[in-house]
């Protein structure tokens, strides 16, 4: 009996052995491939985000170039080109730019654990497919008064929610990962921030303390709101509160004490209230008959306003901030010496 049994297992284990190793080794094959696509995918994510101030420079300089020739050939008609054609390759051009606008900005709110700005930079995306090509610098309202919460908590002096007596820079009050606050903790502190700035409001209008963070967050309730009533019927209404509003929150930052430090933010905000004052104006007949593709100015105008916030933001012209000069100056003087006595 024994002998009719042995061979029989000899024969099987061999067969199991072969068979684990050839697991073992798709195992290894699959997670090989995980590793290799995840480091792929951090390895997009980081050079996406170190360029995205020269992708939405080149991106949008594109589509000012495109806007401003549509805006002259329109009035001037130096090349015969329809109108139908040259306005297509405008508009797509824009909705590209605004689409781009938007990507780079949830990376930029991402990196910085902030999720109420990164909502409203994602919103570009769908509001750059969908809106009306005469309605786009229009409808970016919803999704430019959500991403102005950014500045508000970043200008409001925000206590930490986790460090006691602690106050946020006013510097990078915004980057939640530079100070070491999670997503979450960002979020629920962001919420509770709003609601003492909304207090404010009624309570101390005109007090210094929080006052630009008041301002902004008054004038970007009109923003938003502004496209939804143009969307409801109210055609000259809905423009007049969303560009009036957004008219206002870039007087605030051009007059801002803080503009120094962002230095682009003064050019910003004056295109950006050209781009209001033309979209509000094409919306009278005796102004659109008299100059023509007032969209393609206004887009313009929304255009090169977009490079310098960029540079603001995270450009050339970005300036390393009071925390990160003391992280800097803390990790350099807990550096040893290495270097030989002479």
């Amino acid at each position: 009996m024994s002998n009719g049994i042995t061979p029989t297992n000899a024969a099987v284990a061999p067969a199991n052995s072969g068979t684990a190793v050839s697991t073992r080794s798709q195992e290894e094959t699959q997670s090989s491939d995980k590793s290799t696509e995840k480091k792929y995918f951090n390895n997009t994510h980081k050079y996406l985000y170190e360029k995205r101030g020269n992708i939405n420079t080149y991106v949008h300089g594109a589509s000012a170039v495109a806007n401003a020739f549509v805006f002259l050939n329109g009035n001037f008609n130096f090349l015969n080109i329809g109108d139908e054609l040259q306005e297509g390759v405008s508009n797509f051009v824009s909705r590209c730019a605004t689409a781009t606008r938007g990507l780079t900005g949830v990376l930029d709110c991402q990196m910085k654990n902030n999720l109420i700005p990164m909502l409203g930079a994602a919103m570009e995306v769908p509001v750059a497919i969908l809106a009306k090509g005469d309605d786009l610098w229009l409808m970016r309202g919803i999704a430019q008064s959500i991403r102005q919460f950014q500045g508000v908590i970043k200008r409001s002096g925000m206590k930490h929610p986790d460090k006691e007596g602690v106050v946020l820079s006013t510097e990078d009050g915004d980057d939640f990962t530079e100070n070491e606050i999670s997503m979450f903790k960002g979020f629920t502190a962001s919420i509770k921030e709003a609601g003492k700035i909304i207090g404010g409001m009624f309570t101390s209008p005109f007090k210094e303390e929080r006052r630009f963070s008041r301002s902004v967050l008054f004038c970007s309730m009109f923003q938003g709101g502004g496209p939804i009533l143009h969307m409801l019927g109210f055609e000259k209404l809905g423009p007049f509160f969303r560009d009036l509003a957004g008219a206002l929150i870039d007087v605030a930052y051009i007059t801002d004490k803080k503009k120094a430090d962002e230095p682009s933010y003064v050019p910003a905000g004056s295109l950006w209230i050209g781009s209001a004052i033309c979209d509000y104006a094409k919306r009278f007949e005796g102004v659109s008959d008299s100059v023509k593709n007032m969209t393609q100015l206004s887009l313009f105008f929304d255009m090169l306003a977009a490079i310098y916030e960029s540079n603001a933001n995270f450009g050339k012209l970005k300036k390393t901030t009071t925390l990160a000069k003391e992280k800097e100056q803390s990790k350099t003087a807990n550096e040893p010496d290495h270097s030989l006595a002479a």
